[in-house]
């Protein structure tokens, strides 16, 4: 029996754990599904590895130590700068930022980022935040999203 998380897909069970991203590429690219290999090419701690390892074997992402074939096609789409990746995933991208301890998964609407990358590329994120009527931390997601994206 399949369960829920699979119910429409491995893509969509990623999309719904975003934080389990760079444990998928790096997979995809060739690390072996061991949590001190993976802590050590992400730059995480290995019980921070070993519960992503364990989650995604729950949602059946891992198949014999091996990332389902069917994911490679989802990743495709996966920008990388160093240990920050963006997934343009539907109406939104998916800043995903990997830390020593924990991996932060932050949703941000192609319309924001869109506003930001029209904006004045030179100004600071308070003054972009000021014009454009928008949370600091918000305007400061986009500019990493564009960063990643190579559009700043």
């Amino acid at each position: 029996p399949r369960g829920p998380a699979m119910a429409s897909g491995p893509c969509e069970a990623l999309a719904r754990n975003p934080w389990l991203l760079p444990f998928a590429l790096a997979l995809a690219r060739g690390a072996a599904a061991r949590p001190s290999e993976l802590a050590r090419s992400l730059g995480v701690r290995a019980a921070t590895a070993k519960a992503a390892l364990w989650r995604m074997r729950k949602l059946r992402l891992i198949e014999g130590g091996a990332l389902r074939p069917e994911l490679a096609e989802c990743l495709r789409g996966v920008r990388a700068a160093g240990r920050t990746f963006v997934w343009e995933r539907g109406s939104s991208y998916i800043l995903v930022v990997v830390k020593r301890r924990r991996v932060a998964a932050y949703p941000l609407p192609l319309g924001v980022v869109e506003r930001v990358r029209s904006a004045a590329p030179a100004a600071s994120v308070k003054e972009l935040s000021e014009e454009l009527g928008l949370p600091a931390t918000l305007v400061s997601r986009a500019l990493r999203v564009l960063r990643v994206l190579g559009q700043t």
